[in-house]
């Protein structure tokens, strides 16, 4: 197949950065390097030929003409134009003119030329960007160029093929535990029908044993082999900002996996008190998980796989939480209307998911969010779309008064202390005050059960307390 033509058109020295950033993506994401050659002026060698004469000749033979116009109109030829308007104007006489997409920098003071040049764009396809958001922006018109051509099918992307996978990438073991804990059939009729389970009972593999994308991020031994964007970064931070980095994991697994590894990352940087009633000890996380897998659940399910390079961050901040998926809700969805009415972007990853117990009913998992954050007397999560991503963030802010009276001299300094040195342990307490390790266990025990400090596994081991965010509120 004869590649198809991108022309880039813009001011070169205000979408310097940009230029360049447009030009790596398309000829580093395997499906467009193979599909389009991009021309941008500055990097094409010198020939002896007149500016004007390369560029205007290219143009007329491109098929897609993406153009930036931001605050500056550049040089003003002699026909009074710039260069950046004469290139727009060029590529509207080709037959391709159709294929025409304008990005308006946002917030922007474009000069008189300038303005003038945007009256005219607006007649055609445009967008406006930031500049955080422009690729994003980029490549989803090109999605769509693709789709009307038909050069990509014209499906959701969990429902599309992957031409170069084979029933070979199937994980046995995944698809048996899939089966078990959705109840499918007997475990030990499994074996000799995992096959037709995956393509009569499942619909994820093809009569031609390629799997869908669903059936990759679900069953495939190695999703990251197909699916680079399929990623969730998860990141401890000591503070309120993202500065001090405590823990960190990066993984790219299958859907089950992802959730399991997701679990194990929260329970371990997060805090846990006990409460004694009687005889009966119950610990208490420092926030109810349910609600947190839940958006975990749902950013899997409904992230946009179409933009590449963009992971899930799972972000566990000092006071709050937030979880942040590539995608803005699907169109006509609002946040208001979020538990409220049900618009799938995934359809065959929703339908997957709602056989287990992580998406046990359909449009209730916003409700039990709220619900299970309420349970612990903590705010109701806050739901925010930002520059084509989607987040969700729970808080733990909710001040406590410290009862002085309760406690002992020891332990009312080390709260004020613990303001400035973030965390302690065990040792350092008993150091600290010149104290039995008996004795500070006991203290740090009891500002534990009173919610004052938090205690935080950091392995097996390893027993550090910081002070609950809720009595710095």
């Amino acid at each position: 197949m004869t590649k198809l033509k991108i022309f880039l058109s813009s001011n070169q020295s205000e979408f310097q950065l940009e230029r360049l950033m447009i030009k790596e993506f398309i000829e580093k994401t395997p499906i467009y390097s193979e599909l389009f050659d991009i021309f941008i002026f500055e990097y094409v060698p010198a020939d002896g030929a007149s500016p004007k004469e390369i560029y205007l000749d290219e143009v007329k033979r491109s098929d897609i003409y993406i153009g930036l116009i931001g605050e500056k109109y550049g040089k003003i030829h002699k026909n009074g134009l710039s260069a950046t308007e004469e290139e727009f104007d060029q590529f509207q006489k080709s037959q391709n003119r159709a294929n025409t997409f304008i990005y308006i920098l946002e917030n922007s003071k474009p000069d008189k030329n300038t303005y003038k040049f945007i009256k005219k764009a607006h007649k055609v396809t445009y967008d406006t960007f930031v500049r955080e958001n422009l690729l994003i922006k980029i490549q989803r018109s090109l999605e769509k160029f693709l789709y009307k051509k038909g050069i990509l099918q014209n499906k959701d992307f969990d429902e599309r093929v992957v031409l170069d996978s084979s029933y070979k990438d199937v994980s046995t073991e995944k698809v048996k535990h899939f089966l078990k804990i959705i109840s499918i059939s007997k475990i030990g009729d499994i074996d000799r029908n995992i096959k037709n389970t995956l393509q009569n009972r499942l619909n994820v593999l093809k009569e031609n044993s390629n799997l869908t994308n669903a059936g990759v991020l679900f069953f495939s031994k190695n999703p990251e082999k197909f699916i680079l964007q399929n990623e969730i970064r998860m990141v401890r931070f000591k503070g309120k900002d993202r500065v001090d980095i405590i823990d960190k994991k990066f993984i790219n697994m299958t859907i089950c996996e992802a959730l399991k590894e997701v679990e194990l990352f929260f329970i371990r940087n997060t805090s846990v008190r006990s409460e004694i009633n009687g005889f009966k000890r119950k610990d208490i996380g420092e926030y109810p998980y349910e609600a947190i897998r839940e958006a975990i659940v749902n950013a899997i399910a409904h992230r946009d796989y179409n933009i590449k390079g963009s992971p899930i961050s799972f972000l566990i901040f000092s006071d709050r939480i937030e979880i942040i998926s590539p995608g803005e809700l699907t169109p006509p969805l609002t946040i208001d209307e979020l538990g409220k009415r049900i618009i799938h972007r995934n359809r065959q990853i929703c339908r997957l998911l709602e056989r287990t117990s992580y998406m046990e009913v359909i449009g209730s998992g916003i409700p039990r969010m709220r619900k299970k954050m309420k349970e612990f007397d903590l705010p109701e999560p806050v739901f925010n779309e930002n520059n084509g991503f989607f987040e969700v963030i729970f808080k733990n802010s909710k001040k406590i008064l410290i009862d002085k009276s309760k406690l002992n001299s020891r332990q009312l300094k080390l709260l004020k202390r613990l303001k400035t040195i973030d965390e302690i342990d065990l040792k350092t307490y008993a150091q600290m005050f010149k104290t039995s390790k008996s004795t500070a266990s006991r203290d740090l025990k009891q500002l534990n059960q009173l919610k004052y400090i938090n205690k935080i596994n950091i392995n097996k081991k390893q027993i550090k307390y910081t002070i609950n965010p809720k009595i710095l509120a």
